[in-house]
């Protein structure tokens, strides 16, 4: 199955709309010697194809928010450094970042194959400096899930996202949310700093639905598996009711079979 992968890709109208725009107005054209029949005639005809472009215009606009409301959206939390841009631009492009430079916020897409179901997301890469704390409470609205990235080889790095953790934890007043703590860096595990026990420590902290992860951004190792394993908490965390319901009948018809004699 192939993916399709998109940087910062405005999520409005799409191509199809943008040309209906251009033909929102079509020229009339009457000629001065027609009979008052042809007149009339020509003027149902550019009213016919104006009602058309408009369906076609709304049915485009439709689809993209259909789209949207599709997609399953990650915001990717850490101090600056962790290694979170990395992470999302070898997830999406295949492609390692050598030089840091520093993300005040971008958004990604992409679509991709898990457990034999489509996965599409829209992925929010945050700022980790200081001076943009203030945009921290918008990050942490309407996400269906988190990634905690920090960087194994830096203690700090490890305290700055358990940091996060407590800050999504009061935004959200502790309802279930899907985490990956993610430490970055495996290539370099012989300087690490915080050893895998405390990581995993940190995703139990995470709750119910969490997952610990180690990668690589440099080599690639474990990237498709952290958000491939962050879908898979999502769609457990919010599993179908009627799928709930069925189980809860089936246990029902179960234990009605059974009699005490």
């Amino acid at each position: 199955m192939g993916t399709e992968a998109t940087h910062s890709a405005p999520l409005g109208v799409s191509l199809s709309g943008a040309a209906v725009v251009c033909l929102a107005r079509p020229p009339t054209f009457i000629n001065p010697n027609s009979t008052p029949l042809e007149v009339t005639l020509a003027l149902i005809g550019r009213k016919l194809l104006h009602i058309y472009i408009v369906i076609i215009f709304n049915t485009s606009t439709m689809s993209n928010a259909a789209t949207r409301n599709l997609a399953t959206r990650f915001t990717i939390l850490g101090t600056g450094g962790a290694g979170k841009s990395a992470l999302v631009v070898q997830f999406v492009h295949s492609h390692y970042c050598e030089i840091y430079d520093p993300t005040i916020e971008d958004i990604y897409r992409r679509q991709w194959e898990v457990d034999g179901c489509i996965a599409l997301a829209d992925i929010l890469d945050t700022a980790g400096q200081d001076e943009y704390t203030a945009l921290r409470s918008t990050w942490f609205t309407g996400s269906d899930g988190f990634l905690l990235v920090y960087n194994m080889c830096s203690r700090t790095s490890y305290e700055d996202a358990k940091g996060f953790l407590e800050q999504i934890k009061r935004h959200n007043d502790d309802s279930p949310t899907p985490f990956m703590v993610v430490a970055t860096h495996a290539d370099m595990a012989s300087e690490r700093a915080v050893s895998p026990e405390e990581g995993q420590l940190f995703a139990k902290d995470c709750g119910q639905y969490s997952g610990y992860i180690e990668v690589s951004n440099k080599d690639r190792t474990n990237v498709d598996e952290t958000f491939s394993e962050l879908v898979r908490l999502v769609r457990k965390l919010h599993q179908p009711l009627e799928g709930r319901d069925s189980q809860k009948k089936a246990k029902k018809q179960l234990h009605a079979k059974c009699s005490i004699l």
